[in-house]
């Protein structure tokens, strides 16, 4: 196989492979670490091995050859006759079936003749080479959003909102705790330099802390983020990373 796409291999047809086989033997484990290793990393890796995987086809293990691309496996285990692997590195004249690496191009016949040979095997492979499949459509950044169940705390007496209890749970599970609350002057002067990276003014923080409204918090924090300055804040980081400068 070449670093080019195996586009015609992805047209193959689901042909029901068992993933499992028998252990190699200490023949076929040579061989297929003298003939054939070799070959797939020479020839294939490079667009379809652990870094790149061309149309979803990865050949840098037996379970990732067996499963194939988007479309279905691309080797029958035992028939190299019916594998299309085979008959594109053979350049065969056939439906489907595309001359790899390339029209005009063709790897060397000991190269065709080892990967021939491995199929005709069962694609024997090391059981403790190659990666084990994982079906990318597991990853937990395709899932469904879902809100996690609120962890139980023993001061639950601390627990603001959900998050607090997110946060509590790792501190008394390493037995730690949430740091004393601090004064009103200084949660205001956190907040506005945070959020604005400016210090609050002494009416400011005056003001804050005489408001005993409950949620005076959340309308201070409100008011912060509404404001321009809040975008400017945020925005130099950007501009920072943009190489920006006057």
């Amino acid at each position: 196989m070449s670093p080019r796409p195996l586009a015609c291999l992805l047209l193959l047809p689901c042909l029901g492979l068992a993933m499992d086989a028998p252990a190699p033997t200490p023949a076929q484990v040579e061989f297929f670490e003298k003939e054939v290793r070799p070959v797939l990393a020479e020839q294939c890796f490079s667009c379809h091995g652990p870094r790149k995987q061309k149309s979803g086809l990865r050949l840098d293990s037996r379970e990732f050859i067996l499963k194939g691309g988007e479309v279905g496996p691309v080797v029958v285990a035992g028939n190299p006759s019916a594998s299309r692997l085979i008959l594109s590195i053979n350049h065969v004249r056939q439906k489907d079936v595309e001359p790899m690496p390339g029209e005009g191009e063709k790897i060397p016949a000991a190269q065709i003749a080892a990967l021939t040979e491995w199929v005709r095997q069962g694609l024997p492979w090391p059981a403790e080479a190659g990666p084990a499949v994982v079906d990318a459509r597991k990853h937990w950044a395709f899932q469904p959003v879902v809100a996690p169940a609120t962890p139980p705390v023993r001061a639950a007496d601390r627990v603001r909102a959900p998050l607090d209890a997110f946060v509590l749970a790792k501190l008394e599970a390493e037995g730690l705790t949430l740091s004393p609350e601090v004064p009103r002057d200084i949660l205001a002067r956190r907040l506005y330099l945070t959020l604005w990276g400016l210090a609050p003014t002494a009416a400011e923080i005056e003001a804050f802390v005489a408001d005993r409204d409950p949620q005076a918090v959340e309308h201070l924090v409100d008011r912060l983020l509404a404001a321009p300055a809040f975008g400017e804040r945020w925005g130099r980081h950007w501009l920072d990373v943009a190489r920006y400068a006057d």
